[in-house]
């Protein structure tokens, strides 16, 4: 994930109209730069959280039935290629954001 170099620029605008130190500037872009990465890891590690719970941990009703459940959610059982076929819309899902 790439940072936003418009706020970069917005950044140091800012601390240049308000007469900052380019110590002071540089802390506030480092500071930034931490909050922003640790910001994306999250979301991302949410996302995979989203995925992994939809795709895993669902148990058949019975031995040969189509439902599966999960914690009071009923689905259709996925089956053959089902499971790569939404695992791989997700991950599409996941790139267009």
């Amino acid at each position: 994930m790439k940072p936003s170099y418009k706020v970069w620029f917005l950044i140091i605008v800012a601390c240049v109209a308000l007469n900052l130190s380019g110590r002071f500037t540089v802390l506030v872009l480092v500071a930034y730069a931490l909050v922003e990465y640790i910001e994306q890891w999250r979301t991302r590690k949410a996302r995979e959280k989203v995925v992994e719970d939809v795709l895993f941990g669902w148990k058949p009703k019975n031995a040969d039935s189509e439902w599966e459940d999960k914690g009071g959610l009923t689905r259709i059982r996925l089956v053959g290629q089902n499971p790569i076929i939404v695992a791989r819309i997700a991950e599409l899902v996941e790139r267009m954001q």
